[in-house]
């Protein structure tokens, strides 16, 4: 019926209006210190998975979920907003949980 107005060979977007960050710096961190945020947040979700395993019935109840649901969001601020290590550390272990919660829904228990 109608048809597209895009031109072949031309993207949709136009480089010059991407937003670019300004004012931000890399955190440059170390090796050890990326690897203890992995660490901390797959142990974080590991943990919750397997504890949430054993419950049937969290996931019906709007606060549980809702609970969850505000601990990932501040474990996104902390990713978001922290410059230390330890805000990073502790960004992960809240994401890890909120993360560890979904992962628990697929458990198949008998």
């Amino acid at each position: 019926m109608g048809r597209s107005r895009r031109r072949r060979g031309r993207p949709l977007y136009h480089p010059r209006r991407l937003p670019r960050p300004c004012c931000e710096a890399p955190l440059l961190l170390s090796d050890s210190v990326q690897g203890t945020i992995l660490f901390l947040l797959s142990i974080a979700q590991a943990f919750t998975g397997l504890a949430l395993c054993l419950s049937r019935l969290w996931m019906y109840r709007a606060a549980a979920v809702g609970a969850f649901g505000l601990v990932g969001i501040a474990g996104a601020l902390c990713f978001g907003f922290g410059a230390t290590p330890p805000a990073l550390y502790v960004g992960a272990v809240l994401f890890g949980v909120y993360s560890g919660a979904f992962f628990s829904t697929s458990c198949s228990t008998p």
